[in-house]
């Protein structure tokens, strides 16, 4: 039985809470992290901008070119100079060792999911400065399962023999990056690529910023 666990924390240091209360008031910033992972190359660069209608549009069509391989987001509300974190997840079974006569030995419970961090600060300009870390993990599919049909309904364990190619991966995509956006637009902050056997991968990092 997988297990799954969500959290959401804002720091605060009291040194500068104390700081912003005799300067001024902090405006409250919102910002919006999507993740979009497609096995198509849509060639944005990083610091692209896209409209919300944009991006919009672009998820429907990988849609329905069934290209879109995963879309997710998360939505932070934070003081500016506070970060804010964002974790979700779940704890997988996966076969990790198996003995030299196929048979399974040891079992983990690797975690999967996807957390984030940010920090904003506001410019007199109206921009927007963020310190940005996301990582995002998941278990990938074993080789044996990508090159041959199998029944789903049966668990790996009931395998009578399993070998090395039964055995998943996992993935981890990472940034941890500071990006300066224009408030109100969407900005493509980075772009990863991934290679499993023959198959390709394209993730997209983009972000969505507010102050008031």
């Amino acid at each position: 039985m997988n297990r799954l666990f969500l959290g959401v924390v804002l720091i605060s240091s009291p040194c500068l809470l104390l700081a912003q209360e005799e300067n001024s008031t902090p405006k409250l910033v919102a910002v919006r992290i999507a993740i979009l992972e497609s096995n198509t190359d849509l060639e944005l660069k990083n610091g692209a901008s896209l409209s919300v209608d944009g991006v919009n549009e672009l998820i429907a069509n990988l849609r329905k070119q069934n290209s879109l391989e995963r879309y997710q987001f998360f939505n932070f509300t934070s003081p500016e100079d506070q970060e804010a974190m964002f974790q979700s997840g779940e704890e997988e079974p996966a076969v990790t060792g198996i003995t030299a006569q196929g048979r399974v030995q040891e079992f983990d419970l690797p975690q999967t999911g996807t957390k984030a961090k940010v920090k904003p600060r506001v410019r007199d300009d109206g921009k927007i400065f963020l310190e940005l870390l996301v990582e995002s993990r998941r278990l990938t599919p074993p080789a044996r399962l990508e090159s041959e049909a199998r029944d789903e309904s049966r668990p790996l364990t009931d395998l009578p023999e399993i070998d090395l190619n039964d055995i998943p991966g996992i993935e981890t995509r990472r940034i941890n990056t500071t990006k300066l956006v224009e408030s109100g637009v969407n900005t493509v902050i980075a772009s990863l690529l991934s290679k499993n056997g023959e198959e390709t991968s394209h993730a997209y990092f983009i972000v969505f910023a507010t102050a008031k």
